[in-house]
């Protein structure tokens, strides 16, 4: 069953809730703009919120007041910037998750695939190739590049002309890993 439309009371808090996550999570995500955030304008985003959220419990019913209620909790002890700042990144990471679920309670954001979800294509392409190379599918291709770096190397082609193919193969995996590892990095810190 839908929940009924609320009154635009709660859009506008809605709203205000999506602005102080935001700041949550330049914090969380150690984004250089989280030093841009005036600490004035964040202590009056902060008092209006609760402000709102009081008003809110006050003429809210059952689910709807332990929301307020919980969304109070949850905000009261940021009286300022400067306790993102001194915050444990794991704290604060928490808290982004938090803000999210009491978002969708709230009913203004949807659900995201988050930053594993926007890894697995990429992840998964990078599976399929590293497959193909192991096995031998893209070996002729790569095996003329490989000879072709190892004759310009200078005193690298040296070692790696005397290498063998299962070194090959592990050197290979150890660039597949590090690129995985850089890719996941990547869309995480984009997420």
């Amino acid at each position: 069953m839908a929940r009924p439309a609320r009154p635009s009371e709660w859009l506008a808090f809605g709203h205000r809730w999506r602005q102080w996550t935001a700041i949550v999570e330049l914090f969380a995500r150690r984004k250089a703009s989280r030093l841009k955030v005036d600490p004035e304008e964040y202590r009056a985003l902060y008092q209006t919120l609760l402000r709102k959220a009081q008003t809110l419990e006050s003429t809210a019913e059952g689910q709807d007041r332990d929301l307020m209620r919980g969304l109070q909790e949850t905000v009261e002890p940021w009286l300022s910037i400067e306790a993102f700042r001194r915050a444990d990144l794991l704290i604060l990471l928490s808290l982004v998750e938090a803000c999210h679920v009491a978002g969708r309670r709230l009913g203004g954001e949807r659900e995201s695939a988050g930053w594993l979800g926007k890894a697995l294509l990429p992840l998964g392409l990078l599976a399929v190739v590293t497959t193909a190379v192991l096995t031998g599918a893209f070996w002729p291709p790569v095996e003329k590049v490989w000879k072709e770096l190892r004759g310009r190397a200078g005193p690298l082609g040296v070692t790696l002309r005397a290498l063998g193919d299962e070194y090959k193969v592990f050197l290979g995996g150890l660039v597949l890993v590090g690129l995985a590892v850089f890719l996941v990095t990547r869309i995480r810190r984009s997420g």
